[in-house]
């Protein structure tokens, strides 16, 4: 038994001495040095030395928010990769898978100074519960070179087993803080403080101080809480957009009222889209003010005649503006962006919004809720822009970043939303259905009567058709009927054809000129 037990401890020793040592939190340190050297942007270089009472793995705390770390171990110079940061809060957890007996860490730290309304302080943590015994820590604060005080004051706070700890200025820019002792559970914490007009700063310095200085729970509460209250707006959006976008299977073949064709597709598609513009060029086309001309696959539009009484306001304004009527002569000229976008036009469309509004169909202008909506996911994207800023300048926690994310792209969603934001009245959801059971009549596939073509249903139905974006169904039910459709005197064509050839000219206008206005992206129509 005994020669089995000798074999063991001889093998266990021999496995010990094979491997590297372990990092002993309880290795005593038999000599520390700090030295700060704060920076005239508030920043502080800092430089630790660490001798060990052995050769040990570093496992070293630094409280304050650092940047440029190097770190020396004997002499030799530590690669990046071979020391974890392992990050709690404030606070960062230096390993090393090397051991040494001298360690020097230098780094930049930018969160050691709080400006008072009189008063700059310096504060910096060297160490708390290191767990093992400290011997001769030294530590010494140094202002800028440019800077100097007779008024510089500090203090250290050091308790759990901290033997003789004094502080002392030596000169107008020096404290030196000694202990010649501290226990495995002490902290060391280590002040400094001087006129606030010692340390000139910029005023982006000055900013980012503040920032850093503020209470962090107002943040965080404001970090957790955003993201809530976009989500809730969210929510709100989309139950009142569903609740105005009820579909239906009912079919009505004849129109519902004699609302213009514009007015229904704004109703129906919440918004002034190219196709209910070009909805209303046609309603203008079968009412002998404008005719389209087609050459060569190119479509213009000629004033027939002058605009009249018997115009609403806002087609007048949209005819003064698609044509120069200065010398009585129609011109013919393509539809154009300075034409159709101008500020005229504009005020046409919000009186468009406001008379669908003024008929009790929306219960409230569209642009005065769309706005209002922009408004507020504007304010909670800049409240999370602002926050990641904070968080990055102040080193908060970083879990913050993922609440203040959602934010921004919850507001995102939001102002995406806003173009289908409509408030109907009780008759306008009424309203609206009766013009969506329209829209399945005209995309049914059942064989229309031959009165459909006697009657001219087509061409009377074409600007409904398109407001409904439902041109090219509407034709085809032409098609497959094989009815016949009469050449409207309003489209002048150096080109003859069939029924079908004629109903895909028709669409083919519908088509162009609405892909035209779309390319355009003007401020309502997009």
């Amino acid at each position: 038994m005994k020669r089995i037990l000798l074999v063991v401890s001889i093998a266990l020793l021999l496995g010990s001495a094979g491997q590297p040592a372990r990092a002993q939190a309880n290795v005593a340190i038999t000599d520390l040095q700090v030295k700060v050297r704060l920076q005239n942007n508030g920043s502080a270089l800092i430089e630790q030395q660490l001798n060990y009472a052995e050769p040990t793995q570093l496992n070293w705390t630094i409280f304050s928010k650092l940047t440029d770390l190097s770190v020396i171990a004997d002499d030799s110079v530590v690669p990046t990769g071979q020391i974890q940061h392992r990050h709690q809060g404030d606070q960062t957890l230096l390993v090393s898978s090397a051991t040494a007996q001298s360690w020097q860490l230098n780094y930049t730290t930018t969160s050691v100074l709080i400006r008072h309304h009189d008063r700059d302080q310096f504060y910096l943590k060297i160490f708390n519960n290191p767990g093992g015994q400290i011997y001769n820590a030294l530590a010494v604060f140094d202002l800028p070179e440019t800077a100097s005080s007779n008024d510089l004051g500090g203090n250290l706070y050091a308790i759990g087993g901290v033997l003789d700890p004094v502080s002392q200025k030596t000169s107008n820019q020096e404290m030196v803080y000694t202990v010649s002792s501290a226990g495995p559970q002490s902290l060391f914490t280590v002040s400094a403080n001087w006129p606030k007009s010692v340390l000139a700063l910029s005023q982006w310095q000055e900013w980012r101080l503040d920032l850093l200085n503020l209470d962090a729970l107002p943040w965080l509460i404001l970090g957790l809480i955003l993201p809530l209250l976009a989500l809730a707006v969210l929510v709100e959006l989309q139950v009142k957009r569903r609740q105005s976008e009820h579909d239906t299977t009912a079919q009505i073949d004849t129109l519902p009222s004699s609302l213009p064709s514009i007015l229904v597709g704004v109703i129906v598609n919440k918004k002034i889209y190219p196709n209910e513009i070009v909805s209303l060029l046609v309603d203008l086309c079968q009412r002998g003010y404008v005719v389209i001309v087609k050459k060569n696959s190119t479509y213009s539009l000629s004033l027939r005649r002058a605009p009249d009484e018997h115009l609403h306001p806002w087609e007048k304004e949209i005819l003064d503006q698609l044509f120069d009527n200065q010398k009585g002569q129609a011109n013919i000229q393509s539809v154009n962006q300075s034409s159709l976008f101008s500020p005229q036009v504009r005020d046409a469309f919000a009186q468009i919004y406001q008379v669908i509004t003024e008929l009790e169909i929306f219960a409230e202008n569209p642009h005065l809720t769309r706005v209002r909506y922009k408004l507020i996911a504007l304010s909670f994207y800049f409240f999370g822009v602002i926050g990641l800023i904070w968080t990055a300048i102040s080193g908060s926690s970083p879990y913050l970043i993922i609440p203040l994310t959602s934010t921004i792209v919850i507001a995102y969603l939001i102002i995406r939303l806003c173009p289908k934001l409509i408030r109907y009245t009780k008759n306008g959801l009424v309203i609206r259905g009766q013009w969506l059971a329209f829209g399945n009549y005209l995309r049914a596939q059942t064989q229309l009567p031959i009165s459909a073509s006697q009657n001219r249903l087509f061409e009377k139905y074409l600007p409904y058709a398109i407001a409904l974006h439902l041109t090219t169904e509407w034709a085809s039910r032409f098609d497959t009927s094989t009815l016949a459709i009469l050449k409207p005197d309003w489209l002048i064509s150096y080109q003859d054809g069939s029924t079908l050839e004629l109903a895909q000219e028709l669409v083919g206008f519908t088509k162009i000129i609405s892909e035209e206005i779309t390319k355009l992206r003007g401020p309502l129509v997009n």
